[in-house]
């Protein structure tokens, strides 16, 4: 869930962008465009709502330091290795929501309500224009045909229950006429501006125009940009339809036009294409029909520079496309520059950097790590059933880097209900370690990584009680005690041991 909500967000975010950069570019061309480029130009942003286009961005990692490790173990005694003076501390495990899961909830809700009233609308609409339906009359379905010219194309039915004619409906359509009737200049205006949405598919743009309001019903540009493609397509379609008339023939459309604004209703929830829904429109619609523009070499070259601009900040200011599929490494501390920082890109799985006969590093960077949850038997804190823990828990700060404790290539980068997202790292010799409960994960199946490689962040997923890091060590598909295996020096103390009292704690 966290991954779908990144993704949604980075999409409302490159959405907006490319919105305001759109919103931009049509106002200048708002006066001398044709209807049909403007209509064009929002569709970028739409995509925009709805899938990643974006290029994909590669960042190089940060190479770690070298450090000397002590530790403090914060758990029950281990083998009778701890001191029996030795006072332990062991943190209650508090269950928390996080603002993920907080967020993800109410974004469900949101969506799950905007969907389900759009989706009532529609259907409530469609009940009660049908129910009274009957086949249009013979001379109309006459001139549906010629205009058509031998396509198959919607169904015209008549009703009294809807006061203006509208397309709806998913493949072939039904074309709705109210119950009054039409001269035939009248109905050959209205069906020729409805057979332009449908030829042009419109419908199915106002769909994914529904689509996005309901994955983004927290964001007011998405609604804005709704409004705007409904009123450019309706403009579009005028265009289209009195592009080839005189001003005899634009007038004719004009009153017609008009008299349908005065008697149209309620026009199903978004979901249709009326000839005219909005009053307020109107005057913009008329002066548009009246006004014919011609267009030269120029006004192309103006077109071509404002579609080249609205693609090009789709293609920058768009959510990734995708991953880079093999990250950059850097070299272990020792080799090329001094601490490692030398970047080296990873072409595919190559030989692990080092072996771990030359030891583990801890997988949290700091000085002093906490052991909540040692190797062995152990009392699971949400089930309550003593079981065998096959790593150590650690405690850290949730987002805190995760990292290689060795060189070598990810075999396994998934989710799975107890480990939540988790990492397996193959070392070679047999020897295999698990990062689990992360928070996200920064290295997929078949990467190379060297040792001290960032491989995820510190979190809370799956079969977990608060922000900590599940640590295995396997050999030979057998788990070992990741302690052991690293060599760890052990400093046993309550809380926090001081710098000062480190040389002088008791060790086992």
């Amino acid at each position: 869930m966290n991954e779908w909500m990144s993704l949604l967000l980075s999409l409302t975010a490159a959405g907006t962008l490319v919105t305001a950069v759109s919103a931009a570019v049509v106002r200048l061309c708002r006066s001398w465009a044709p209807k049909r480029f403007l209509y064009c130009l929002w569709l970028p942003a739409l995509a925009c709502f709805l899938l990643p286009l974006g290029a994909a961005h590669t960042e190089l990692p940060q190479p770690e330091p070298g450090m000397r490790i002590e530790w403090t173990a914060a758990a029950e005694g281990r083998n009778g290795m701890f001191p029996p003076e030795a006072p332990v501390f062991v943190p209650a495990p508090k269950k928390q929501i996080s603002w993920q899961t907080l967020s993800a909830v109410l974004w469900t809700a949101g969506a799950a309500g905007t969907l389900g009233w759009k989706t009532a609308a529609c259907c409530r609409f469609r009940r009660r224009a049908l129910s009274g339906a009957r086949p249009a009359e013979a001379w109309e379905q006459e001139l549906l045909d010629r205009l058509l010219k031998g396509r198959r194309g919607p169904l015209l039915l008549r009703t009294e229950d809807q006061t203006g004619p509208l397309l709806m409906g998913m493949g072939r359509g039904v074309l709705l006429l109210p119950g009054r009737s039409f001269s035939p200049g009248m109905l050959e205006d209205v069906l020729e501006h409805e057979l332009c949405h449908w030829k042009r598919r419109d419908l199915t743009g106002k769909r994914l125009t529904a689509l996005c309001t309901c994955l983004h019903w927290f964001n007011p540009v998405c609604w804005w940009l709704a409004r705007q493609l409904e009123r450019d397509c309706e403009l579009a379609c005028d265009e289209a339809v009195t592009a080839r008339r005189d001003e005899s023939m634009r007038l004719r459309y004009g009153r017609t036009l008009v008299l349908t604004a005065a008697e149209s209703g309620w026009a199903g929830g978004g979901l249709t294409t009326p000839m005219c829904d909005q009053k307020q429109r109107l005057k913009e619609r008329l002066e548009a029909i009246m006004t014919e523009k011609r267009y030269g070499k120029w006004t192309a070259a103006a077109l071509c520079a404002a579609a080249l601009a609205v693609l090009l900040s789709t293609a920058v200011l768009g959510a990734p496309l995708q991953t880079p599929e093999q990250p950059l490494q850097t070299v272990p501390a020792g080799q090329g520059e001094p601490n490692g920082t030398e970047p080296v890109a990873a072409d595919g799985p190559q030989e692990a950097d080092s072996r771990p006969g030359e030891g583990l590093l801890p997988p949290v960077s700091r000085e002093v790590l906490t052991v909540s949850q040692l190797f062995g038997t152990r009392t699971h804190p949400l089930t309550g059933r003593v079981t065998s823990h096959s790593g150590i828990d650690v405690a850290a700060e949730k987002g805190s880097d995760v990292l290689a404790a060795s060189g070598g290539v990810v075999t396994a980068s998934d989710f799975e209900a107890n480990y939540g997202n988790y990492v397996i790292i193959d070392h070679g010799a047999g020897i295999t370690t698990l990062y689990g409960h992360l928070d996200s994960r920064a290295v997929s199946k078949g990467d190379s990584v060297s040792q001290g490689q960032v491989v995820g962040q510190v979190g809370s997923t799956g079969m977990s009680t608060g922000p900590h890091l599940h640590f295995e060590v396997r050999q030979d598909g057998s788990p070992v005690d990741p302690l052991e295996a690293m060599g760890a020096e052990y400093v046993f103390c309550r809380g926090e041991i001081l710098p000062e009292e480190r040389n002088s704690a008791e060790k086992p």
